[in-house]
């Protein structure tokens, strides 16, 4: 039988004045002993929690408010800078010209539609058709480039007005200045940036990015329905770019992101457009997450990724209806 001393060690009851303090196994549970008192207590647990919810829908109000603006912004805009566009490349080819070191191995596509992202402007090997430009920081340094080009061009801003650049330590904004866009003769359009959610009209509504300006040019040809999508340059490594030079260390940091981010483009086509193709072509980092080819030449200059495939690769050149210029 259980004596009273070890009783008194796992189970105890104290007053305090106000609580009774109930102790089992060294466990302190408080109660209020009057019911006056736990009633002014729950009074006050009241009062904080209209407090607390009064701010809570006060913020989810201007949230709201301030989405609902940016969604109205983004379809005035997009129906003039986008709906023309809709359908316009069916049963073409489309090539995403992007910057990575694997871009100076690509022989242009015959008869393709090319789209170019920001350095690809001085990619002299392609002529473009379209030319999509994000993060001021990074093409600021070749304005003159971009306003002598000669091709149809669009300036990306981003839909939330409070957000500023990815690595907010920046001082700069990654916004493109108005005067800057009239001055290279541009429309701007709105991006999401990394928003999972992707939009089939995007007349309507922001394109995607997932940290790279490929994803808003990619999203637009998708829109415009082609046959084949065909993903130049875009390296996915933090190896710099096709003309020798470095990546911006942010870059680095959602490198990751962006990886899940083609993944995502990939899910969507699958489930909206599946007579719509995406090809690799000398994919590294993004290797295995869309169809894959490589060029004779670029595996000759890489021998190390030539091993790893063994002979397990498709060559673009013998690639259907496949023809370079």
């Amino acid at each position: 039988m259980l004596n009273k001393n070890f009783i008194q060690k796992i189970f105890s009851i104290k007053n305090n004045g106000t609580h009774k303090i109930l102790t089992i196994l060294g466990i302190k549970i408080k109660f209020l002993q009057h019911k006056e008192l736990l009633k002014a207590e729950i009074e006050r647990s009241v009062e904080r929690l209209k407090l607390n919810n009064k701010y809570f829908s006060d913020k989810l109000i201007n949230v709201i408010k301030n989405e609902t603006k940016s969604a109205i912004i983004v379809a005035n805009a997009h129906q003039k800078v986008f709906l023309k566009y809709n359908g316009i490349n069916l049963n073409r080819d489309v090539v995403i010209v992007a910057t990575g070191p694997s871009l100076k191995y690509y022989k242009p596509v015959e008869d393709a539609v090319h789209i170019g992202v920001n350095r690809s402007v001085q990619f002299k090997n392609v002529n473009l058709d379209y030319l999509f430009l994000l993060d001021y920081k990074a093409i600021k340094g070749y304005i003159q480039d971009i306003k002598e080009y000669d091709c149809i061009k669009f300036c990306g801003w981003h839909s939330n007005p409070d957000f500023t650049v990815y690595d907010f330590q920046m001082e700069e904004s990654c916004h493109i200045p108005k005067s800057v866009v009239k001055e290279i003769k541009a429309e701007a359009f709105y991006v999401n940036t990394f928003d999972s959610f992707i939009c089939d009209d995007i007349s309507s509504a922001p394109l995607i990015d997932f940290g790279s300006t490929t994803f808003p040019a990619i999203h637009f040809s998708i829109y415009t329905n082609p046959k084949r999508i065909f993903l130049v340059g875009c390296d996915c490594t933090f190896q710099g770019y096709f003309d020798g030079k470095e990546q911006p260390i942010k870059y680095k940091s959602f490198m990751e992101k962006t990886i899940e981010g083609y993944k995502k483009v990939k899910d969507f086509v699958r489930d909206n457009y599946f007579d719509v193709e995406i090809i690799s072509i000398n994919p590294v980092g993004l290797k295995g997450v869309f169809r894959d080819v490589y060029t004779k030449e670029f595996l000759d200059n890489n021998p190390k990724i030539k091993d790893e495939l063994g002979n397990d690769f498709e060559l673009l050149e013998n690639l259907t209806e496949f023809k370079a210029v």
